[in-house]
């Protein structure tokens, strides 16, 4: 394992009748040590979506799920968002730890700031790029990919 490492989510979004928007589904490569980090997890109860940016909703205006999310009334978006895992509890074969972000990122003069102030020991997450976009009719439903 790594003290960090990419981690990826994919959102499926609906636009509703009424002007809202909701999320069917997330696919995402897990942050738990008991997966594969090249393996995609289906998650349709968001219960291991605490490291994304976005808030997992559903018949909610669609700024509440992200800020620059917009779609009409039966519209399909897709939300691919990439950021970087931290786990400050990590110990290697030696038991030495990374410390801090900074130092295991190699910085020197920049400090890193994660998503939200995490508890001791608690994963953090860096650096979050969203990308919203309409997939081509039929590549995505309200299937999820298995």
């Amino acid at each position: 394992g790594l003290c960090h490492r990419p981690e990826l989510f994919i959102t499926y979004v609906k636009g509703e009748t009424n002007g809202t928007a909701s999320c069917k589904w997330v696919c995402h490569s897990p942050s738990g040590d008991k997966k594969s980090p090249g393996e995609l997890v289906v998650d349709r109860e968001f219960q291991a979506t605490k490291g994304s940016s976005l808030n997992f909703l559903s018949n909610v205006p669609p700024s509440s799920i992200h800020p620059s999310l917009n779609i009409n009334s039966g519209e399909v978006k897709i939300i691919v968002e990439c950021s970087i895992l931290f786990k400050p509890s990590y110990s290697d074969y030696y038991g030495h730890k990374p410390g801090t972000a900074k130092k295991a990122f190699g910085y020197f003069l920049l400090t890193p700031k994660p998503k939200k102030k995490p508890v001791d020991g608690e994963q953090e997450w860096y650096y979050h790029s969203v990308v919203i976009f309409t997939p081509k009719p039929g590549l995505f439903d309200e299937t999820p990919p298995s």
